[in-house]
């Protein structure tokens, strides 16, 4: 389940408490090893949110490696196809990313990591100490709106970027519950 956050600056913002890991079988191995995944997908947020293109392609590239990088021993039964799943989609739009023409495409393709990244945590969760913020954006994409990922409290923007309005304005509150690090069956 989730709390919803306060609308600030047209975005909102949640921290997810639970992990809907259903019958997954994680190990603590299995979540430690997705960790390179979210830093590298912190990382393209952030190059996006700082109107960063080749930053930003660069990350993108950094997560297609980090995928590649986990063992997938690691997840079993039903854990090892949804990996699978994920992982496959997130590396597509990750390389899709990092071969991008310009920032808009990128963006495009941050969109669909972000998807595929949410679900990933959502099922598998994290491990560390960071805090993790769902935020969505109702103006991204003329009005379609997006959600992502990030780690600070303070919201950047990934969709707009610099040029999104009240930037400083955006410090959200400690009233927003927490995404939880693990999944339960851990």
């Amino acid at each position: 389940t989730h709390n919803h956050g306060e609308s600030v600056s047209g975005v909102a913002v949640e921290k997810v408490k639970e992990v809907d890991n259903g019958a997954l079988d994680l190990s603590l191995d299995a979540v430690q090893a997705i960790t390179p995944v979210y830093e590298a997908y912190f990382q393209f947020q952030a190059a996006l949110a700082a109107d960063n293109l080749e930053a930003a392609k660069k990350a993108a590239d950094n997560i297609a490696v980090a995928i590649k990088a986990v063992d997938m021993g690691l997840f079993e039964g039903d854990a090892h196809k949804l990996w699978m799943e994920l992982s496959n989609d997130i590396d597509k739009h990750a390389l899709a990313a990092a071969a991008g023409m310009d920032i808009e495409s990128v963006r495009a393709s941050f969109e669909q990591v972000s998807n595929s990244m949410i679900a990933l945590h959502r099922r598998f969760g994290h491990t560390g100490d960071k805090t993790f913020y769902l935020t969505f954006c109702p103006m991204a994409f003329d009005g379609k709106g997006a959600h992502w990922l990030q780690t600070d409290s303070i919201v950047s923007n990934p969709y707009l970027g610099q040029a999104m309005p009240d930037r400083k304005s955006t410090r959200l509150n400690s009233s927003h519950t927490d995404i939880s690090r693990m999944p339960s069956s851990a």
